[in-house]
């Protein structure tokens, strides 16, 4: 077997790079829990980061007595996103 016939196997075998992460910013106000993709992960304030892989990704803010306010966002790593949304209005 040559190596150039080796190259396939070898790079097959190698392991894939870290996964490619973006952020997003969130202005909640007053405040809201927040979900992406139907999971929990904190409450802004004071969380204001969201780190996401890349691809597209559903957050849900919830904050009693209103109406969740539910978005999708296109994640890559060299386009942050900001994400604004004020209960009180």
């Amino acid at each position: 077997m040559t190596a150039a016939e080796m190259l396939p196997e070898t790079a097959a075998m190698q392991p894939a790079g870290p996964a490619l992460e973006g952020s997003v910013q969130l202005l909640i106000s007053p405040q809201g829990r927040v979900e992406v993709n139907g999971s929990m992960v904190g409450t802004t304030p004071p969380m204001a980061q969201l780190r996401l892989p890349e691809g597209t990704h559903t957050i849900t803010v919830r904050h009693e007595g209103f109406a969740p306010f539910v978005t999708q966002v296109r994640i890559s790593a060299d386009n942050p996103v900001t994400l604004r949304h004020d209960f009180q209005r």
